[in-house]
């Protein structure tokens, strides 16, 4: 065989020409690589048979509508016989963009196509041109898209979707791989949610509509910016369901350079938000995203509507001498009118319990505002004991909760002495067990002996369950032991107690995402992701990398490949190494798959299923078990395990398929 004389490579398509080609000769076709939209009314038939003269007239305004739009956005139209209409364009945005405004126009007209309802269908592909026609499986695979959509709705196949994520200015929505008519390999489709209503494929806050690059003719201009508001108008932030609230918790600005009231404003903060996530009605948005504004909270509509808040809660914090003063505000984003505003001027020494006034009064607020008989000061007020905590224990174990989010072995060490001072000075404060019993396990990475750190871990989880049963800390500690020993079942239920007191709270739900993926509830835990995607659209590496494990679990392998790949490559962990290449040759992407093995065996040149299968990795259900092999087969990264690994194991666990080598 001769070697290839030309490469051409765009997106995820590449065309490989060999010099010993029929192609190469002089007779072959002339062929492009080109966007198809196919489309053609939904019952067309059964429209005809009960009035066909007023249904040729509105299919002739359609047509209309179709040619000036498709002309608009630098398309053409070569084919179509009675309902259908064929298009092609130079573009792929050009082509979604088009069938947006078509629609929208279909939708929005009272009067001539009334009675019509179009199925579109677009895809990119190689076509064979033949004078002004276009013939190939280009065309045909579009075709069979549009059968796809539903009646005023969309479909795109994968590489449509892949050129338009992040340019076209809607949501989409997977419906994984479809077979069609006459096509022998599934395709895989998306949705365009012209409504807004669905799950969300990728949780992004969108932001104005995309430039126009291209001057337009003015009615078709009109039409397009008039489409391009409204859609500006749905998607701008994800419907909240039915009587849901939606709150942003600004972090306290201290009004000191002092760091230790610094430090003590962004704890109060985040135990304001622990004590309103046991609300189930009231959605809170992750601190992590609303630090982002934290020198912006006085642009409050900005602010409410990047993050999908309806309510945002600001306020400051001041020492002088021995004393505290704590102001707040809590203001309705839609109008900018301050709902409530309280001002506390108390002993430094009563600064946790300020916080929980702070909180009952917001609840109280809020649920005045809304008429929520559910949103009552009385559920805060279980939490009261931590107000009895010594500010100094407290400024301590906050100290112990920046430690550990700096992953260094000095940090470690820093953390536990931290936490160990303020158990030390607050014998029943349940948060520092719980930090201590996070941070020991941590030492597993500097060498620790491992077994000694699994039992003064359990020990120190356990007392914080202990001491405080509905807090979140306590329980997420202890269900984070269970999972470290593959305790799935006591993980999931120590997750379940907590989202139970705690059922907005963030950290709960990440690491129930985690959990639930492994205990063999993957479609709650996807759910469970969805969620914290939602209410942390600015989601840290280290939580990308705790939800990641729900997607891959759930199959829903592209929501796999996009949290993965929004953590840098220094950030991703063992698993997301593994569960990359995996989606992404599940999903037929192999180019890409084989460039993740490469990076996956550059850091774990060792790894097969039968070491992670010794390391702890167990499954409640073969079903997960065996995706977990079957990925392992699809990326050509060995099953069994090396001798020189063996040969380090105590007692090898073996696959049966191994263990005759």
């Amino acid at each position: 065989m001769k070697p290839p004389h030309c490469i051409y490579y765009s997106g995820h398509l590449a065309f490989l020409f060999n010099s010993g080609s029929s192609l190469a000769g002089s007779d072959r076709m002339t062929r492009k690589l080109t966007t198809i939209l196919a489309a053609d009314v939904a019952g067309y038939s059964r429209l005809m048979e009960a009035d066909e003269s007023g249904t040729l007239a509105a299919l002739r305004v359609a047509r209309e509508i179709f040619a000036t739009v498709i002309a608009a956005h630098r398309g053409r139209i070569f084919g179509g016989a009675g309902d259908s209409i064929v298009a092609e364009f130079g573009s792929a945005v050009e082509a979604v963009e088009a069938a947006i405004a078509i629609q929208s126009e279909l939708t929005t007209d009272t009067g001539a196509t009334a009675g019509l309802s179009f199925r579109i269908g677009i895809n990119i592909g190689d076509v064979v041109i033949d004078g002004d026609d276009l013939l190939g499986d280009g065309v045909n695979v579009a075709a069979r898209i549009e059968s796809l959509a539903e009646p005023g709705g969309i479909c795109l196949s994968r590489g449509v979707f892949e050129q338009v994520r992040d340019k076209v200015d809607v949501t989409f929505e997977s419906l994984g791989q479809q077979t069609v008519k006459n096509i022998a390999k599934p395709i895989e489709i998306y949705r365009v949610a012209l409504d807004g209503q669905m799950r969300p494929l990728h949780v992004r806050w969108l932001a104005g509509i995309v430039q126009r690059r291209r001057m337009m003719g003015a009615i078709a201009g009109i039409l397009v910016i008039a489409v391009g508001l409204l859609l500006w108008q749905i998607t701008q932030r994800e419907p909240l369901r039915q009587g849901q609230l939606s709150l942003a918790v600004m972090p306290l600005t201290s009004l000191s350079s002092d760091e230790t009231t610094r430090r003590l404003a962004d704890g109060l903060t985040e135990d304001i938000i622990t004590d309103l996530s046991r609300f189930a009605d009231l959605d809170i948005i992750a601190s992590n995203s609303v630090a982002a504004y934290k020198d912006k909270a006085d642009i409050v509509r900005a602010i409410g509507d990047d993050l999908g808040a309806a309510y945002l809660l600001r306020g400051t914090i001041q020492p002088e001498s021995e004393r505290l003063r704590v102001s707040a505000q809590l203001i309705s984003v839609p109008n900018g009118t301050v709902l409530w505003s309280q001002r506390w001027d108390r002993p430094t020494t009563d600064a946790l319990i300020v916080q929980s006034e702070l909180a009952e009064q917001v609840a109280a607020a809020l649920g005045n505002a809304e008429a929520s008989g559910a949103m009552t000061a009385s559920e805060i007020r279980k939490a009261r004991s931590r107000a009895n905590t010594s500010v100094s224990a407290y400024d301590l174990y906050l100290l112990a909760v920046e430690a550990m989010g700096k992953f260094t072995r000095e940090a470690r060490t820093f953390g536990l002495e931290a936490a160990s001072k303020a158990i030390a000075l607050d014998p029943e404060f349940a948060r520092a067990y719980a930090i201590r019993a996070r941070i020991r396990y941590n030492t597993t990475h500097d060498g620790a002996d491992y077994e000694q750190v699994m039992r003064e871990m359990e020990s120190d989880a356990r007392k914080a369950v202990d001491l405080d049963p509905s807090g979140p800390e306590p329980r997420v500690a202890l269900a984070w032991y269970y999972f470290n020993r593959g305790s799935y079942i006591d993980a999931e239920a120590e997750l379940r107690a907590a989202l139970k007191f705690n059922p907005a709270n963030i950290t709960v739900m990440k690491f129930a995402a985690a959990v639930f993926a492994w205990s063999g509830h993957p479609e709650q835990a996807a759910e469970l992701a969805d969620k914290v995607l939602r209410l942390d659209p600015l989601a840290t590496a280290g939580t990308l990398m705790t939800i990641k494990d729900a997607y891959f679990f759930a199959r829903r392998f592209e929501d796999a490949v996009a949290v993965i790949s929004r953590a840098p490559a220094e950030a991703r962990s063992k698993g997301a190494r593994l569960f990359l290449p995996m989606s992404l040759a599940f999903l037929g992407r192999q180019d890409d798959a084989s460039r993740a093995r490469t990076e996956l065996l550059e850091h774990y040149p060792d790894i097969s299923a039968e070491l992670l299968l010794n390391q702890g990795w167990v499954f409640e259900r073969e079903v997960d078990r065996k995706l977990l092999l079957n990925g392992f087969a699809a990326i050509d990264v060995p099953l069994c395990a090396s001798a020189q690994a063996l040969a380090k194991m105590t007692k090898p666990k073996r696959l049966e398929q191994c263990s005759a080598q």
